[in-house]
Order: structure tokens, then sequence, then C-alpha cells
């Protein structure tokens, strides 16, 4: 082993892995060195938190502390490229994190990353950073406030978190460092109290491979972080407290002062208008992952010609509507799809239980299954609530003909907008409770807004007749969401002059129902002129 005094030294290991290691972490050079990191799966004393086809993030517990183990596989021709013009994506996440604890800003700890060339310029690479003890992400931390009942404690809390965070981003800036994934996943804080007595809070950065070093940031990539955080906290926060963490950012990256109102507005507009393109460029790079195998879809073959895209694990499970299904391995939905019956030719729409689980089967010839599929699942990378899709089943017939099978969630309270105006003393009976009948027009208007201002538009004004429905689940009434949305494209703009369209027609359409009269349609009418002016 040749050590040197260099803020690093060297470890060249017999398997073929050269090792770079902070000076204190000389001690354990051989610990490190004698597991196989790129093969963990058999090690007992490793835990895998998340994987996808090129890169796994694995918690190891060494002789007396935990680490976390990023180990990048190299991937297809794309990251083939991006390596030999950048390097490898565990050198530059190791770079980035020296250059950010030379510089005093919070982040786990680097201690160690490891390059092992697999031949014609292939390299994989492994990161390891120490555990940070009594620590949770900032998602975990808001969340767990949110659900306080103590509202004097709730709110000193989320003011020590809005200061943390705010300190975090300010110290970043000033030492020129940008995180260009700033969400809430990527803030790592210890928790605050929950005993109504305020703790003292620290916000840290994770996941720093694609961090900008020493390189100056303004205005604009200032907003672009902002905007990062904001795009989760749109969904649970408050106005107020994103407000409040606007003005702590701006007080702190200013003189120490508070912001004025012009300054207030103008960094607000501009961070609602990152906040639209970045969650719009987002969403699209999601949607391109939706029939590939990864961390959240997988893919069979099964017999008689089947093929099958299975969802894997759901993202954002804190949101409407919470999904019902678990998550599965590939062997689980392998098991439960060869269970539900070898002549899938015969199944027909209906309910069935899978796994245990209620859920709702649809068979649908040529295409239009696949494209409600992935419907359903752009509408859920938008956080528009939707019935959620969990899985495709489809097989050829003839040259161009196909034949697919859609599983759905089954949600036990759901009653589709079109049954509940042909029959509106059905089951709930909520069209009759005037507060609810305000509720139902009101979140479908807002929800046709919330879909315009994110991307989504209609083919055709009339196709969403039917498309609606309403969640009974929530202890405050009804919510809208999509029930098997078709007729959808997703766009990278808004098209306000669409969902107007949209909601003329729609109001149209009510009119024809002897129950509805024109204060309903104006109710909704104005649901969605409030959203969008509010955007």
């Amino acid at each position: 082993m040749n050590q040197s005094t260099s803020a690093t030294h060297d470890l060249v290991h017999t398997a073929g892995i050269r090792w770079e290691m902070v000076p204190a972490w000389a001690s354990r050079a051989e610990q490190v060195s004698s597991i196989d990191w790129f093969r963990l799966a058999g090690d007992p004393r490793a835990e895998l938190i998340k994987a996808n086809p090129n890169r796994q993030v694995w918690r190891v517990q060494l002789d007396d502390v935990g680490v976390f183990a990023k180990v990048y596989l190299p991937g297809g021709w794309r990251d083939h490229v991006r390596c030999l013009f950048r390097g490898s994506e565990a050198s530059l996440e190791w770079q980035a994190g020296l250059y950010a604890e030379s510089q005093g800003i919070p982040c786990a700890r680097h201690v160690a990353c490891g390059l092992m060339s697999l031949g014609q310029k292939r390299i994989a690479g492994v990161l390891i950073t120490e555990e940070v003890a009594d620590s949770i992400s900032l998602t975990q931390a808001w969340l767990a406030q949110s659900e306080l009942t103590d509202r004097a404690a709730q709110r000193s809390n989320k003011a020590a978190l809005i200061e943390a965070v705010a300190d975090l981003l300010t110290c970043c800036h000033e030492h020129r460092f940008c995180h260009r994934d700033m969400h809430p996943h990527n803030v790592l804080i210890s928790p605050a109290s929950t005993d109504g007595k305020q703790k003292e809070v620290r916000a840290l950065l994770l996941d720093l491979y694609d961090a900008s070093c020493d390189r100056a940031v303004d205005d604009e990539l200032a907003a672009n972080n902002l905007a990062d955080l904001n795009q989760w906290f749109q969904q649970h926060a408050s106005q107020s407290d994103r407000l409040r963490f606007l003005k702590s950012c701006l007080r702190l990256r200013g003189d120490g002062q508070p912001p004025s109102p012009e300054a207030t507005r103008t960094w607000a507009s501009r961070i609602g208008t990152a906040t639209q393109q970045r969650s719009l460029l987002l969403c699209a790079k999601r949607d391109r992952r939706i029939l590939k195998r990864g961390t959240y879809f997988g893919l069979l073959n099964l017999p008689d010609g089947w093929r099958a895209t299975v969802v894997l694990r759901s993202r954002n499970r804190d949101v409407f509507p919470k999904p019902i299904n678990p998550d599965r391995s590939l062997d689980e939905w392998n098991t439960l799809l060869r269970n539900i019956g070898p002549a899938r030719e015969r199944l027909a729409t209906g309910s069935v239980e899978l796994g245990s689980m209620p859920c709702l089967l649809r068979q649908i010839e040529g295409q239009a299954g696949k494209r409600g599929f992935l419907a359903g699942q752009r509408l859920l990378n938008r956080n528009l609530p939707c019935v959620r899709p969990i899985a495709i089943l489809q097989k050829r017939k003839g040259l161009f003909g196909c034949q697919s099978v859609v599983i759905h969630e089954r949600r036990p309270r759901l009653q589709s907008f079109n049954d509940l105006l042909a029959n509106p003393e059905g089951a709930s009976g909520s069209w009759g409770i005037p507060a609810w009948r305000t509720q139902w027009l009101e979140s479908i208007g807002r929800l046709i807004a919330l879909a315009t201002l994110r991307g989504v538009a209609w083919m055709q004004p009339e196709s969403a007749f039917e498309m609606f429905a309403c969640s009974e689940e929530e202890a405050d009434g009804p919510r809208a969401l999509f029930e098997y949305p078709a007729g959808l494209r997703f766009v990278s703009g808004v098209d306000e002059g669409n969902g107007s369209a949209v909601v003329a027609s729609l109001v149209g359409w009510m009119s024809t129902f002897e129950q509805v009269t024109p204060e309903d349609g104006a109710i909704l009418t104005q649901a969605f002129s409030r959203r969008m002016g509010n955007h």
C-alpha cells in the first residue's frame, strides 16, 4: 500500500480495484479491500436499499461503522460515451464530495472510491460514504411534522426545518457549489423533536454525482435548486410555508435583512416558471422509462406467447390516491400472473383477486390497452390522481393485431361521474348532499386545471365525459381522479385553450341531465378558472 501526505492516498487491490481513500480510513484499508463490493448480494453484512440497471445502493455494516456503498455498473452505449468524456460517475461523485467537504458544505462524508477496469474502456466503480447516525430524509422529516396534533410544535419544528435547509442552500451557493438534483430525498436531516420541544436540526446533501463544483451560482441556477424542492413541496406544504422558506433563502442570500416585497414577487415568479419547466422535463424523462426494466417496472415472458409489463414499486406512495397494492418483486409477479389462468384469451373484464388484493381486469383489443396503461403511468408521473394501472399483458394476434389485458387497482369507494349523474340516488347518494356535490364539481374543475398546467391535453374535449370518478375514501368528502384515461396527449407546455374547451364541453354535457342546474356548471367552471389563475 502506497501512502502519501496528500488529502487522499491510493490502494491497489489484487482483484483489480484501484482505491482512493481519505487518510482517516487508512487503518480500514484491509477491511475495505476484503469485501467484494461488486457482488454484495450474498454478503450477510449488506442490505440492498435501491437499484436500477446501472446503479445499486447498499448499506454495509463494517466492524464498527455502517456505510453506504453506491455501486456503478457500466450500462449501454450512452453510459459508455458519457464515461469516455466525463469519467466514471463514481469518480465524479467522489471529487464532488471532496470539494464540498473542503468548503465546509454539509454532506454525507465520502471516505473511499474504487474503480475497476472491465476492458474496452468500460469502468465499474464503487463510492463509499459514512452513515449519518439518527438521520432521516427531508421528506420523512417534513411528513412527520405534518402529522403532529400539537399545532405550536408543528409550526416550531417546521420553522427549524425551513431554516436548516435554507442555511444549506446558502452555504452551497456561497461556495460555488450547485446540486443539480435537489429533491427532498437527497437532503438528509436530523429528525426534529415530536414532543413539543424545538430541537436544533442540520441538513446535509446526498447524491452529488451531478453536482457543479467551483462555478459561480447565478440567480438562474439558484432558482432551479429552489424549483427542484418546490416540485415536491407544492404537494405537501402550504403556500405560507413555501413563502417562509423563500424569504429565509433570500434573507440569507442577501445582506441578512428581510427581502422586499418586490424581490419576493420576482423570485416567486422565477421559481414558478422554473418549477413548471423542470417538472415537465422530469416527467418526460420518467415517461421514457415506463416500459423498461428498472426500479419501478419489470418485464416478464409468460406462457402462450404473452408478455407483461408490471409495476414493481409505486412512486410517491403518500400521494392521493395511496396505492392499495404492495410493492412486488419480479418473481412474485411471475407467480401471480401465471396463476390467473393459462387460457388468458378467455379472460373477461371484471374483478379478480391478485394475491388477496382486489383488482380490476380489462381485456382490450389492439393497442388501446397499451395506450391506456401508458396514460395512467404518465398521469402518476405528474402527480395527477388516477386509478393505478399495475400491470399490462399483451399477445400478438396475426401480423399487426394485438390483445391486451390491463390490470388496475380496485378502489373500494369509487363512483364514476357518468354513473353519478345517471343515477344520483345510487349507492352513495352523494349528489343529494349539497356540500358533497360542490366538492365533486370543484374537485373535477381543479383536476382539469392541474392536468392542463402539467402538460396534459385531450385529443377531443368530449373524450372527458366518462373519464372522471370520485373517491369517497377521504374523511373530508369526495375527491376527483381519473378512472380510465383515454384520448389524452402529453405535451411540453400549457394549452390553456384545450383545458377551457374540456370544461365547456363537460358543462354542456352535464346540462343534459335533469338534476344538474346552471349553478353546478358555474361551480365547476369557477374552480377551473381559480386554479389556472393561481398557478
